[in-house]
């Protein structure tokens, strides 16, 4: 079921972006493979981020989050989530040090998600800096996009019993000619 587990992990750039972020920390549901990422720009961050997440599901889907598991750092390995997860019924897992592995989802997802933004800011050719605009639409797509695991279903499909809608996509970082008044679009043109 939905939110009976779900993985996270924290990625840290080794570029600072233009809003001043560091990192980025997902949230990956086990079961529908449903991705939300967020951009932060210290550690600490991680643990009111989680907080308004467990909300945003306890509200939006009337579920609560039964197992939280992630690696042992120290953004997670602290009173502030331990206190958290007793309070709240949810068990707390830790993957053993060292072992990428116990922790493969959420580390193949933020592979996944890395490769995404730089394929996406070399093809617009946008600066390293703009990392965290890339992360919203590299998420975005992650989650309309068809998966094998999903029998070729959207993780938005199995989340939402709805499926996604394509038409409204453009090319990452264009300005879509009919946004463009006539006047302004004439001055583009040579």
């Amino acid at each position: 079921m939905p939110f009976d587990i779900v993985h996270s992990d924290l990625w840290t750039s080794p570029v600072l972006s233009f809003g001043g972020h560091r990192y980025y920390v997902l949230f990956l549901d086990d079961f529908t493979y449903f991705l939300w990422t967020f951009s932060i720009s210290n550690k600490p961050q991680v643990y009111s981020i989680f907080s308004q997440f467990r909300a945003h599901i306890q509200t939006q889907f009337e579920c609560l989050i039964k197992c939280f598991q992630c690696d042992k750092g120290k953004e997670y390995d602290n009173n502030l989530f331990q206190k958290s997860c007793e309070q709240n019924g949810m068990s707390f897992r830790f993957y053993c040090p060292h072992t990428s592995p116990q922790n493969g989802k959420a580390e193949r997802k933020i592979r996944t998600i890395n490769n995404i933004i730089c394929t996406l800011l070399a093809h617009a050719s946008i600066p390293p800096i703009f990392w965290h605009h890339a992360l919203q639409m590299a998420t975005y797509l992650h989650n309309m996009i068809p998966n094998k695991k999903l029998n070729l279903q959207s993780p938005t499909k199995i989340l939402y019993q709805k499926d996604p809608a394509y038409s409204h996509l453009r090319v990452f970082s264009c300005l879509c000619y009919p946004l463009i008044p006539s006047t302004t679009r004439n001055k583009l043109q040579p």
